[in-house]
C-alpha cells in the first residue's frame, strides 16, 4: 500500500516483542527495505548491516545473502562499487534459491564489466548461467557471456555464441538484441565494413524499436572515431534521436547530434570567411573578367576545409568531411568556359559581358576577429564536446599563429595549457610554461585569474578605479626591478587621475622610490614630496612628509648660505696686494685729510680725446 511509516512501526514492535521468532529476520530485512524507500539511507545501512551481522553468527545464509543485496545497492548509490561488488560476491555465493543466486551473479558481472574487470565478469555470466532455471536469464547469461569474450578479444568465440543464440527459437524475441551485438563485436574486432553493414541490418529490420536506437548509435560512432566521416555520423545522430524517443541512448544521440550540427555551422563559416579573406588580400582587376579560384585560395588549402587530397597536403588541422564530394565543386563548375570568356570558342570576352567584382560587404577587419572567435569555438568543441584533444590542440595553435592579436588568445593558451597537463606523456614544465604565459601577458582575464590561481601566486584584486589598477602595475613593475617604468606609470596616475585618492598616494610613492632606493637623488624625493605637499596638502600623505620637506629646506638654506660664506671668504684671501693698495689710494685720494670726500675732478677736452684715441 506504499504506507512505510505505519510498516516501520509494526517491523519494530515485532523485533522488540518477538526477537528470538523466524519471522524477525524478515522484519529486519524489510525494515531496512521501508527506510530505503523513504530516503533514509542511513537508517537502511544500519538494519541491514545488524541483520548482516546476526545472520552470520547464526549461519543464516539466506538471510545473509538477503542483507548483502540490500548493502551492495546502497554502495551503489554511494557510488562505492567495489564495496558493492563485495557484497554481491556474497549473495551470490549464499543465496538461499537458484534464481536469487543467478541474480546476484547477473548484477555482480554487470559491475564487473562496468570497472573493466572482463574476465571475471566472464566468470560471474557462466556462473548465471549454471544457476539459472528460466530461458530469460539463461539468455541474459549467453550473451552477457558473448560479451565479454569480445571485450577480451575472442571475437570468433563470441560471434560463435551469438549465432547459436540465433539459431535458438526460444530466443526470437530477443533477435533484434543479438543481431546488434554482432555488430559490436564486428566493431570491437576492427572489421568496421561488416559492422556498417550488419548495424544498417539492424536499424531496417528493427525500426523504432530501442534496438535500431543503438544501432544508430553505434554507426555514428564509427563515422565519428573510427573512420572521420562527420557529415555521415551527423546523418545517423540526426535519425537516431528520433527513432525511437524513450530509448536511454535518445540522449546521447540528441548531444551528439547537435555537437555535429556545431561543427558543420564553425566549418562552413570558417569557409566563408576564409574566402573573405583571400578577395581582400587579393582583390582581383576590376578590367579583366572573372577567373576560377586561385589554387592556393582558403577554399582549396585552408586546414581541414579542402577535399581529402587537399588536406593531406596542408600543415594545418583538418576538418573532414564524409559527403563524398568536392567540397569546392561550386568554383569547379564556375572555372568551365563560358559565353564571353577567352576559352569559349577562341573567341576574345564580350566586355559589355565582363562582371565588375564587387568587394564583401565584411571588412577585412570584422572578418579576421569573427575567424578567431570560430575557430576558438571549434577547438573547444573539439577538447570539451567531442573529446578530440589532438583536433582540438592542433586547432589552438593554428589560432595563435594566425591571429595572434585576437582575444580568443589567451582561451587558446589556457585550454592548451589544460590539455598539456593532462598528457602524462608532457612534462609538467610544459603546461606551467603556457600558464605563465596568460598569467603574465592577461592578467585582467579570467583565463589570467585562473593561471594565478594554478600557479599558486597572489591573486591580482579587482579594481573599480583604474586608478587602482595603475597602482597595482607600478607596484608590479617596482618589484621587477624597473624602477623607471614604475615612476612613469606613477606619475601617469597622477596626471591621468588628480581626482582620485590614489593619485596623493602615487605622488608620495615617486617620492619613496627617490629617497629609499636611489640615495643619490635625495634632491628628486623632495622635489616629489614638495609637488605632494603643494598638490594635496590635506592628504594623509601630505602630512606625513611636510616635516621632511621642511627639514630639507632649512637644510638646504644652510648649505647655500655656507657655501656663499665660503665663497666671501675665498675671494678675500686670493685678491693681490697690488691691488688691496690701489683700492687704498684711490680711497684715499677720494678722501680729505679729515675723512671727508674730496669732489672729482671732471676731465677736461683733451684728456677725453685721450682717451677716445
Amino acid at each position: 500500500q506504499n504506507d512505510y511509516q505505519p510498516a516501520e512501526r509494526k517491523f519494530k514492535e515485532l523485533i522488540e516483542q518477538f526477537p528470538t521468532s523466524d519471522l524477525a529476520y524478515d522484519a529486519k530485512i524489510l525494515l531496512g527495505y521501508a527506510y530505503y524507500t523513504m530516503g533514509e539511507k542511513t537508517k537502511s545501512s544500519a538494519a541491514a548491516k545488524d541483520l548482516l551481522e546476526y545472520a552470520v553468527q547464526e549461519d543464516e545464509d539466506d538471510y545473509v545473502a538477503k542483507a548483502s543485496v540490500l548493502l551492495a545497492q546502497l554502495e551503489i548509490d554511494n557510488k562505492n562499487i567495489d564495496l558493492a561488488i563485495t557484497y554481491y560476491q556474497t549473495a551470490a555465493e549464499k543465496g538461499g534459491t537458484s534464481e536469487e543466486r543467478c541474480a546476484s551473479y547477473l548484477y555482480l558481472a554487470g559491475l564487473l564489466t562496468q570497472v573493466g574487470k572482463y574476465q571475471r565478469a566472464l566468470d560471474a555470466y557462466r556462473k548465471a548461467e549454471s544457476a539459472s532455471t528460466t530461458y530469460q536469464a539463461g539468455y541474459k547469461a549467453r550473451i552477457g557471456q558473448a560479451r565479454m569474450m569480445s571485450k577480451l578479444g575472442a571475437h570468433e568465440e563470441s560471434l560463435s555464441l551469438l549465432e547459436e543464440l540465433l539459431a535458438n527459437s526460444n530466443y526470437r524475441d530477443y533477435y533484434g538484441e543479438i543481431n546488434l551485438e554482432i555488430g559490436n563485436t564486428y566493431k570491437e574486432s576492427g572489421d568496421f565494413n561488416s559492422a556498417v553493414a550488419q548495424y544498417t541490418y539492424v536499424d531496417t529490420a528493427y525500426a523504432h524499436t530501442e534496438v535500431a536506437a543503438n544501432s544508430y548509435f553505434q554507426l555514428g560512432d564509427i563515422y565519428e572515431t573510427k573512420l572521420f566521416q562527420l557529415d555521415s555520423a551527423h546523418l545517423r545522430y540526426v535519425r537516431g534521436k528520433t527513432e525511437y524517443p524513450q530509448a536511454a541512448i535518445t540522449t546521447q544521440l540528441g548531444q551528439r547530434a547537435d555537437n555535429l550540427t556545431k561543427y558543420i555551422q564553425f566549418r562552413n563559416e570558417i569557409r566563408w570567411l576564409d574566402s573573405i579573406r583571400v578577395v581582400w588580400l587579393s582583390p582581383r582587376d576590376t578590367i579583366l573578367p572573372h577567373e576560377p579560384a586561385p589554387a592556393d585560395s582558403a577554399l582549396g588549402s585552408h586546414p581541414g576545409l579542402a577535399d581529402s587530397a587537399t588536406a593531406s597536403a596542408s600543415k594545418l588541422p583538418t576538418l573532414p568531411d564524409s559527403s563524398g564530394q568536392d567540397s569546392d565543386s561550386t568554383l569547379a563548375h564556375a572555372a568551365q568556359p563560358k559565353l564571353g570568356s577567352p576559352d569559349s570558342l577562341g573567341g576574345k570576352p564580350d566586355t559589355i559581358r565582363t562582371k565588375i567584382p564587387v568587394l564583401p560587404s565584411i571588412s577585412l577587419d570584422s572578418a579576421n576577429v569573427r575567424l578567431a572567435l570560430v575557430e576558438a569555438e571549434l577547438a573547444t568543441l573539439f577538447y570539451t564536446s567531442m573529446s578530440l584533444p589532438d583536433s582540438a590542440e592542433r586547432w589552438y595553435w593554428h589560432l595563435l599563429r594566425e591571429h595572434a592579436s585576437s582575444a580568443q588568445v589567451p582561451r587558446a593558451l589556457f585550454t592548451l595549457a589544460q590539455l598539456y597537463s593532462l598528457d602524462s606523456t608532457r612534462s609538467k614544465a610544459t603546461s606551467d610554461s603556457l600558464y605563465n604565459e596568460v598569467a603574465t601577458r592577461y592578467p585582467e582575464t579570467e583565463f589570467g585569474a585562473e593561471a594565478i590561481r594554478i600557479l599558486g601566486r597572489p591573486m591580482r584584486p579587482v579594481f573599480t578605479d583604474p586608478a587602482d589598477a595603475a597602482y597595482f602595475h607600478a607596484e608590479r613593475l617596482l618589484e621587477a626591478g624597473q624602477a623607471e617604468a614604475a615612476r612613469d606609470s606613477l606619475r601617469a596616475i597622477v596626471a591621468n587621475y588628480p581626482s582620485s585618492p590614489m593619485a596623493s598616494k602615487a605622488q608620495y610613492a615617486l617620492g619613496w622610490t627617490y629617497e629609499q632606493r636611489d640615495d643619490a637623488r635625495s634632491d628628486s624625493a623632495a622635489s616629489s614630496y614638495r609637488k605632494l605637499v603643494s598638490l594635496f596638502p590635506s592628504s594623509q600623505y601630505a602630512a606625513l612628509v611636510k616635516p621632511k620637506v621642511d627639514e630639507y629646506d632649512l637644510h638646504i638654506k644652510a648649505l647655500e648660505q655656507h657655501v656663499k660664506d665660503s665663497l666671501s671668504a675665498a675671494a678675500r684671501d686670493t685678491i693681490p696686494s697690488v691691488v688691496k693698495d690701489s683700492v687704498q689710494v684711490k680711497t684715499g685720494e677720494l678722501e680729505g685729510k679729515d675723512g671727508s670726500p674730496v669732489e672729482e675732478k671732471k676731465p677736461d677736452d683733451s684728456s677725453a680725446t685721450e682717451k677716445k684715441d
